[in-house]
């Protein structure tokens, strides 16, 4: 109870989100509550100490046997507050996880020790993510070796990023500004460092900045760095060029060893044990580096090699985008 008096009288913190206010609201109904609850507790507990105190060697202590409908209705009561809380907790926690409609993507990659962000349009930024202000946005992450956990408590969000898998947020900043970016999981000797900033940005500024940023990219390229100067869809229609992806999966629904790429994302498919399951990135994912993990039925366990190990975070990033924009 000291704790949350302490953390009550601490300054605000800013609520950008869509949702931070309900969060806050959560939080300070389930603060009062309890703070209801512990003086109505502790009070009586002082009342009955002084009130049935023994007041001679001579009393007995009364034997009591109990109101079983007061006992039931604290019970009931008391079970129709925690389950309203949970229900109210969770349908904040599922629109931070529910993707919205046309949503901007962008790519987060976690390393020891430090974010890395990958836009549509190819760009990359290291450590701090730029946003535009008001605009639906879903983070796709993953990690590259150890479990971390990306947090920005101006957002009230906060998802642990796991290597091989993806994990997703969903968001939209209503206030433009910078906000700290922390890791929340412990990754390593250099944990306290993996620090970044949400830089929210009015569209046109954010239009600019990516602009520029496009312009950088192929002035990097044409140095011959890192930078590609193309899109994510563009990068993954390359490598599935030259990783021979084509050979056995068509762009065109065409059908070959494999299934068609056309149309592939958000199809829910019948694997070969009965069992079925929506195209996400994450099964994607999985097909690429561990193909025989659900084989969709009709196909043959064992055609498709693995890649695990042949590509990395990024370039099946750029993979999964090109999948997905065979389905728009």
């Amino acid at each position: 109870m000291l704790g949350l008096l302490l953390s009550w009288s601490k300054p605000n913190l800013p609520a950008v989100s869509s949702f931070a206010t309900n969060v806050d609201t959560i939080y300070a109904f389930i603060f009062w509550v309890s703070v209801i609850c512990f003086i109505a507790i502790v009070g009586t507990m002082t009342y009955f100490v002084f009130k049935y105190r023994r007041k001679s060697e001579n009393d007995k202590t009364p034997y009591i046997e109990g109101h079983t409908p007061t006992e039931v209705g604290i019970s009931i009561g008391l079970f129709v507050l925690v389950m309203g809380l949970f229900y109210w907790g969770w349908v904040e926690y599922m629109h931070s996880r529910t993707s919205p409609m046309n949503p901007y993507e962008i790519n987060v990659v976690g390393q020891q020790w430090s974010w890395n962000f990958q836009y549509a349009n190819g760009k990359r930024t290291q450590r701090n993510i730029h946003i535009p202000v008001n605009t639906p946005i879903r983070l796709i992450m993953t990690s590259s070796d150890v479990l971390h956990s990306f947090y920005v408590p101006a957002l009230r969000l906060k998802q642990d990023v796991v290597p091989g898998t993806y994990q997703y947020l969903a968001f939209s900043a209503n206030t433009p500004g910078e906000y700290d970016i922390f890791c929340a999981e412990f990754c390593g000797l250099d944990h306290s460092a993996m620090l970044g900033k949400l830089v929210v940005m009015e569209a046109e500024e954010f239009a600019d900045w990516q602009d520029d940023m496009g312009k950088y990219a192929k002035t990097a390229a044409a140095g011959g760095t890192q930078a590609s100067g193309k899109s994510l869809i563009e990068q993954g229609r390359d490598l599935y060029s030259s990783k021979t992806c084509s050979a056995c999966h068509s762009d065109d629904g065409t059908p070959r060893v494999g299934p068609s790429f056309k149309d592939l994302f958000g199809k829910t498919e019948e694997l070969t044990d009965g069992a079925t399951i929506t195209v996400d990135e994450t099964y994607i994912r999985d097909s690429i580096v561990d193909p025989n993990k659900q084989v969709v039925k009709g196909f043959v366990a064992g055609t498709m090699p693995t890649f695990k190990g042949q590509l990395n975070d990024d370039e099946l990033n750029a993979l999964v985008a090109f999948i997905k924009s065979l389905s728009k």
